[in-house]
């Protein structure tokens, strides 16, 4: 968790005001990666309020709806990211923050398919010993460290290569 706040803070400290205006999904995008990390969709409902199962479970129908609507927010960030994004990113492909991407990738696809390894493991029907289980923890932790020092390190490699640009004298005073 405080490597994703600490990337959240460098985010908005390293983005001038202009840019937090138009960069304020990939904030937030950070943010509901520290409450996942938390198990935050987790503690309201059983199953999970981002789950997909609780649409078919036996639930009460307002838990439906406040799961709908979380999913429809964060697929919205997630959109939001990707458009405001996409343009500008494949504009500076030759950039090296660019070029991490696939990186960051990646460290999400780690994470997500090593999360709740004893949860997946009994969906599937296997069965794993907890030294497995510890094993697989640490891998999923050490790849979320990882996407957040990549996120911190895309955003310090932008904030350089817009003072590297010809005619840029450093940061704006306003």
């Amino acid at each position: 968790l405080v490597h994703f706040c600490a990337g959240t803070l460098a985010l908005i400290t390293l983005l001038q005001v202009g840019e937090i205006r138009r960069f304020w999904p990939v904030a937030v995008l950070v943010i509901l990666f520290a409450l996942r990390e938390l198990d935050f969709n987790d503690w309201w409902f059983e199953p999970g309020v981002l789950e997909i199962e609780l649409l078919f479970s036996d639930v009460p129908l307002w838990h439906k709806a406040v799961s709908v609507l979380a999913m429809i927010a964060v697929t919205y960030v997630i959109l939001r990211v990707a458009y405001v994004g996409f343009r500008p990113v494949w504009a500076r492909r030759s950039e090296a923050w660019v070029k991490l991407f696939p990186v960051l990738g990646l460290t999400v696809l780690i994470s997500l398919l090593f999360d709740h390894p004893a949860k997946t493991a009994r969906q599937l029907g296997v069965e794993i010993t907890q030294a497995q289980i510890d094993a697989i923890v640490s891998v999923e932790e050490a790849s979320e460290f990882a996407m957040a020092m990549v996120v911190l390190l895309m955003v310090c490699l932008y904030r350089y290569a817009q003072f590297a640009r010809p005619g840029s004298d450093g940061p704006s005073k306003g």
